[in-house]
C-alpha cells in the first residue's frame, strides 16, 4: 500500500474549478528548536531544488512559527551563531535561508497557542501565496501545543491538511504523519496512537511556563534532534517529491541508530476501509 499527494486528479465536486486547481503546498513549521531547525534546514533545500528544476514553479512555501529568541545554550545543537543572540529564531532563519535560496519565507515570531492563529498560518494568503494544501510540521516539546494541533486537524474542513509530528526524549522518539481531505480524516494524527498526549491535563503552553520550568527542560542529544529532523524530512520528501509513502510513521533510537517503520498496511485505523480516489482528493492510494 502506498499513499501520495496527486493533484493531477481533480475533484468534480470542486466545479467550476474542476481540472484547474494547482498544487500549492504550504509547510508551516511550528517550533524551530533542535528538531524544527533541522527540518527547516532540509526542507528549504528541497523547495529550492524544485524551484531550480523549474524557475517558474511557485508551488511551495515555507512558513516559520516560534516565540523563542536565540540564547547562548542554543548555539551548541541548533543552527545559530553568536551574532544571532537575542534575535527571534524565526527571523534569523527566514532572513538567512531566504537570502541563500532567493525565497520569501514568512514568519510568526510568537508562540502558536490558539486555533485562530494556527488556522491563519495554515490557510491565509501570505506573501502573495494561497495554499491548496497545507502541512503542519509540529516540532514542539509540550503536549498542550499538540492538543491544539489535534483540535485544528480534526475540525479544519476547508482544504486538505497533513499533520506530521515529531516527539522525543534524550535518545528515542517517533515521527507520525496524519492526513485529512476536506471531507474526513484519512490517516489519524499522533494523538490517535499516543492518547496520553490528549489526556495530559498538566501540560502548559510555552508562554504559561515559569522561567524555572522553561530552564528545566528534558535533555536532548544533538544526534536525536538530527535523526528526528531527518525522518520528518524523509517522509515529506517521499510524499511530495518521491513515489509516495508506504509508512505513516517511524520510531527511532539515536543511541543505537535503529529505526522501525510503521507500515500503512499494518495500520489498525485502515483495517477494512475502502478508499476512492475522488472522495479523498488530492490523496491517492496505490496497491
Amino acid at each position: 500500500m502506498r499513499f501520495r499527494v496527486d493533484f493531477s486528479q481533480q475533484d468534480p465536486a470542486a466545479l467550476p474549478n474542476f481540472g484547474t486547481r494547482p498544487l500549492r503546498a504550504r509547510f508551516v513549521i511550528v517550533g524551530l528548536g533542535g528538531t524544527g531547525g533541522y527540518v527547516f534546514y532540509y526542507l528549504s533545500r528541497l523547495v529550492a531544488s524544485l524551484r531550480a528544476v523549474d524557475p517558474n514553479r511557485v508551488g511551495y512555501q515555507i512558513v516559520l512559527a516560534d516565540g523563542d529568541v536565540v540564547e547562548e545554550k542554543n548555539l551548541v545543537r541548533q543552527n545559530f551563531i553568536e551574532a544571532d543572540l537575542g534575535r527571534p529564531k524565526v527571523e534569523v532563519l527566514s532572513e538567512r535561508y531566504g537570502a541563500v535560496y532567493d525565497m520569501i519565507i514568512p514568519y510568526h515570531p510568537r508562540y502558536v497557542e490558539d486555533p485562530v492563529t494556527l488556522v491563519h498560518l495554515l490557510s491565509a494568503e501570505l506573501a502573495g501565496f494561497s495554499p491548496t494544501i497545507s502541512v503542519l510540521v509540529g516540532c514542539v516539546d509540550n503536549n498542550r501545543s499538540r492538543q491544539l494541533f489535534h483540535q485544528v486537524f480534526e475540525n479544519l474542513t476547508t482544504f486538505p491538511l497533513v499533520y506530521i509530528d515529531s516527539g522525543n526524549d534524550e535518545w528515542s522518539g517517533q515521527v507520525i504523519l496524519g492526513a485529512r481531505s476536506e471531507k474526513e480524516v484519512i490517516l489519524p494524527p499522533v494523538g490517535y496512537y499516543y492518547p496520553d498526549i490528549l489526556e495530559d491535563e498538566d501540560t502548559l503552553f510555552p508562554s504559561e511556563e515559569s522561567c524555572q520550568q522553561r530552564a528545566v527542560s528534558s535533555p536532548q542529544n544533538i544526534a536525536t534532534n538530527i535523526m528526528a529532523g531527518t525522518l520528518v524530512f524523509s517522509l515529506l520528501n517521499q510524499l511530495f517529491a518521491g513515489e509516495g509513502l508506504e509508512v505513516y510513521g517511524v520510531t527511532f533510537n539515536a543511541r543505537t541508530g535503529q529505526t522501525r517503520a510503521l507500515y500503512l498496511d499494518q495500520n489498525p485505523f485502515l483495517a477494512g476501509r475502502e478508499y476512492s480516489l475522488v472522495e479523498y482528493y488530492p490523496f491517492r492510494w496505490e496497491s
